[in-house]
C-alpha cells in the first residue's frame, strides 16, 4: 500500500478491514512520517475497505475508501484440500489469476514434492491439466503462480487418491503353471461402477471367456480354460460411465 505524504505529519497509520474503517485483516501500528508505504500479507479476494490515519499536532486524521481485491494466488478446484476418493484420471483443475503469469503443477508423495508430477512452466490461460495414472493413497499437490516474474504464490495441500483402475491379483502377469479350477479375483476400487472381464488367446481378446458387466461388489470370476495355453487377460473398470481403464497381461495354464 503506498501514499502521498504529509510536511508536518508525526506519523501514519493503516488499517484494511472487511467492512469501512475495520482493521480486521491489518493493522499497522504507528509509522514513522517518512513512511510511504506498507506491505501486506496476503488479503482475501472481494471487496475490502482501507484507511490511512494522519497524525498532525497531534491529532489523527483518516482518509478510506474501498477497493476491490483479485486473488494473488491460483487456486485448485479438483482436487481441494483434504479431499477423499479422488479420481487421478481426471484432469486436475484451478481458477485462475488475472494478473498471473503462468503457473507449475507439482504433485507427490511428500508436502512440497514433484515425484509423481512436475508439469514445468504452463501459461496463464491455462486452467486444467490431464495427470497419468497415480498412485492410491495420500498425495501432495502444489500449485505455483507466477506474479510479477516471481513464483512464491504458491497453494499446498494433501489429498486421497483412489486406484485408477481394478488390478487383477490372481494370476499376475507372467504367472506360469495357472491352475484352471481356480477362479480370477481382483481388487475394487471404490468409484467403479461396473467391471467386465476378457479372456482370449490374443490380447485384447474375448474368445475364450467374456463375462460381460459384472457388479461392483464382485471381485472374483471362474471360467473353464484350457490347459497348457497361453492366454491374454483383459479387466475392465467403468468408472464415470466410460470403459476406458483396464489392464492387460498373459499367463500360461498349467
Amino acid at each position: 500500500f503506498t501514499w502521498s505524504t504529509v510536511p508536518d505529519a508525526q506519523a501514519y497509520f493503516l488499517v484494511v478491514g472487511t467492512k469501512p474503517a475495520g482493521y480486521d485483516l491489518v493493522a499497522s501500528g504507528v509509522l514513522a512520517p517518512s513512511r510511504n508505504s506498507y506491505a501486506v500479507t496476503s488479503l482475501p479476494a472481494g471487496k475490502l475497505y482501507g484507511t490511512l490515519y494522519t497524525q498532525v499536532n497531534g491529532a489523527w486524521t483518516a482518509q478510506s475508501n474501498s477497493f476491490t481485491a483479485i486473488a494473488d494466488e491460483a487456486a485448485l478446484t479438483y482436487p481441494t484440500s483434504g479431499q477423499a476418493n479422488v479420481d487421478t484420471a481426471q484432469p486436475v483443475t484451478w481458477s485462475t489469476v488475472p494478473s498471473a503469469q503462468g503457473y507449475y503443477l507439482a504433485i507427490g508423495t511428500t508436502l512440497g514434492g514433484y515425484d509423481l508430477l512436475n508439469s514445468g512452466v504452463l501459461p496463464s490461460s491455462q486452467s486444467s491439466y490431464d495427470v497419468t495414472a497415480l498412485p492410491a493413497g495420500t498425495l501432495y499437490a502444489t500449485l505455483y503462480t507466477e506474479v510479477g516474474g516471481t513464483w512464491t504464490r504458491y497453494q499446498s495441500f494433501s489429498f486421497t487418491a483412489i486406484p485408477a483402475e481394478a488390478a487383477l491379483t490372481y494370476p499376475a502377469n507372467g504367472q506360469t503353471n495357472v491352475d484352471t479350477s481356480r477362479a480370477f479375483t481382483w481388487s475394487t476400487v471404490p468409484g467403479a461402477q461396473g467391471y467386465y472381464l476378457a479372456i482370449g488367446t490374443t490380447l485384447g481378446g474375448a474368445d475364450v471367456v467374456n463375462s460381460g458387466v459384472l457388479p461392483t461388489s464382485q471381485s472374483s470370476f471362474s471360467a473353464a480354460l484350457p490347459s497348457g495355453q497361453t492366454l491374454y487377460a483383459v479387466l475392465y473398470t467403468s468408472v464415470n460411465g466410460a470403459w476406458a481403464r483396464h489392464q492387460a497381461m498373459s499367463f500360461t495354464t498349467a
